[in-house]
């Protein structure tokens, strides 16, 4: 009997031991917001393109689930149509000198006819010479890259973001079909940017905005996402992914933002409180009946801060 002690003893600690670690190490990837039960599987025993199918708990987390370009291609295809709609991009500024010369040669990669899209920007509260640049780059879309049109409003004062979105609106939606939002600070999109949006063509709609750190791909924009319960919380558009190329929601981020013109003819950002600048617009939006929509598997890269 003792000897069967002493042969079972080592075994029975060292299962206890790989039992433990398996323990904190799980105990630890929940605190962190890293670990997801998809029907009581764990994300890594899935493959990426049943981790984009699968429907599961999503906690509006920073680790985005990796799809394959293949299987994006899939919800990318765009159908042949004539494009003759007039784009707007607005873009307000404040100490963002630094971007601006990429910016511009990001604009000039959409393939989308420059003849139809203006560019506005509004500058304001800026300690570096954002201004400056922003005239610069205005005159660099006009002359070189073909732009309809393109130009910056400066204001004296600083005042809340949602302010200065609306001064955008009166300063430069006019009779364009669509408003199309990009924030300086987004590093890359697709050059069918617009025929994305075009292909779909409601009346707000939104991407996934996502963030790359020491070579992962992450969640950036937490404000678009669609309200969920008490038991798996909100989810954020990249982990929307299992319902197809176009999902509904309820909040959105202005990272990158199209709205249809009419739309803000008549919805405005609130400008009571600044947090609800872009999830204001959304709610204020749905209650008037508009829709809003994101599209997962188009991407845009936003700068690491």
């Amino acid at each position: 009997m003792a000897r069967y002690y002493k042969s079972v003893y080592p075994t029975v600690i060292t299962v206890l031991f790989i039992v433990s670690v398996v323990r904190i190490n799980i105990e630890r990837e929940h605190v962190n917001g890293g670990f997801v039960h998809y029907d009581d599987i764990q994300r890594d025993e899935i493959s990426s393109e049943q981790n984009a199918t699968v429907i599961g708990c999503n906690f509006c987390r920073y680790d985005v689930p990796a799809v394959s370009n293949d299987y994006k291609q899939k919800y990318l295809k765009l159908r042949e149509r004539e494009y003759n709609e007039t784009i707007v991009i607005l873009t307000p500024l404040r100490d963002t000198a630094k971007f601006l010369e990429h910016f511009g040669t990001m604009l000039n990669t959409l393939s989308y006819p420059h003849d139809l899209i203006s560019v506005f920007f509004a500058e304001e509260g800026s300690s570096d010479n954002t201004f400056e640049s922003a005239k610069a780059l205005t005159l660099q879309l006009n002359k070189y890259f073909g732009f309809k049109e393109a130009q910056v409003n400066q204001r004296e004062r600083r005042t809340h973001l949602s302010r200065v979105r609306n001064a955008l609106l009166d300063y430069g939606m006019r009779d364009n079909d669509w408003v199309l939002w990009i924030d300086s600070d987004i590093e890359n999109v697709p050059t069918d940017l617009i025929q994305q949006f075009l292909n779909v063509s409601t009346d707000v709609m939104t991407v996934a905005c996502l963030v790359k750190k020491n070579g992962h791909t992450m969640n950036y924009d937490f404000n678009t996402r669609r309200f969920g319960d008490e038991k798996c919380g909100d989810y954020c558009l990249p982990f929307l992914r299992h319902e197809g190329r176009v999902v509904r929601l309820d909040i959105v981020g202005t990272s990158v933002l199209m709205v249809r013109s009419d739309v803000h003819r008549k919805v405005r950002f609130p400008e009571v409180r600044e947090r609800l600048e872009s999830e204001g617009f959304a709610i204020n939006a749905k209650k008037m009946g508009y829709e809003i929509v994101g599209l997962p598997f188009v991407e845009v890269y936003h700068y690491f801060a």
